[in-house]
């Protein structure tokens, strides 16, 4: 399944508190107040409408798909990031 990191740009409360609702916890990892990772079957518009932030509804932010990755992480954001996408 792809992994998608989304960054809020405004109203990171209102984005997370729908994604909570829309994915089941072991699809979301928050690395951020504003920024998480969330494991999602379809594309990244998919996902931004199904967030609110296409149309802005719920704020402004950018949906990333995770093709590779690189920085400087605490080691569980690394293991749920190798798990999502390892997954079959």
């Amino acid at each position: 399944m792809p992994l998608y990191f989304v960054a809020a740009l405004t109203n990171p409360a209102k984005i997370l508190e729908v994604a909570k609702s829309e994915f089941p916890e072991s699809d979301l990892h928050e690395v951020a107040q504003d920024k998480f990772f969330v494991n999602f079957a379809g594309t990244s518009t998919d996902l931004s409408q199904k967030l609110g932030i296409a149309e802005g509804a719920t704020g402004n932010g950018i949906v990333l798909l995770v093709t590779s990755y690189h920085g400087r992480a605490p080691k569980s954001v690394w293991e749920w990031v190798n798990l999502k996408q390892n997954a079959k």
